[in-house]
């Protein structure tokens, strides 16, 4: 079985950030390594957010969290090797858990 290191990604916003009744759009931009001939899918997953946060990568729309639940998508249909973007619409104050991307070999997605 081959196994991968996680692909962190940072994205911290804040109170001061979230003015009343506003959306702010908090992003994240990443390229990913080659991947030769290894079939690998890309699963995003957060620990947890504040609030029902509407998560998406390079435009497309992945899912929506439940609040102080764990997230997990996988964003390998919408990931490319350069330009990605991870973008949350975020409207509650409050701290994220870990973000961070897995490389997966296919047969190991069910």
């Amino acid at each position: 079985m081959t196994t991968f290191d996680p692909i962190p990604l940072t994205i911290n916003p804040t109170p001061e950030d979230l003015k009343n009744g506003e959306i702010l759009y908090r992003s994240h931009a990443f390229d990913l390594d080659p991947i030769a001939e290894v079939c690998l899918r890309f699963v995003l997953h957060i620990d947890f957010a504040p609030d029902a946060i509407t998560v998406n990568m390079n435009r497309w729309q992945v899912g929506i969290t439940q609040i102080g639940q764990p997230f997990v998508a996988d964003v390998t249909d919408y990931v490319t090797l350069e330009d990605n973007v991870m973008l949350l619409n975020v409207n509650q104050p409050g701290s994220f858990g870990a973000i961070w991307l897995d490389r997966v070999p296919c047969e190991e997605i069910k």
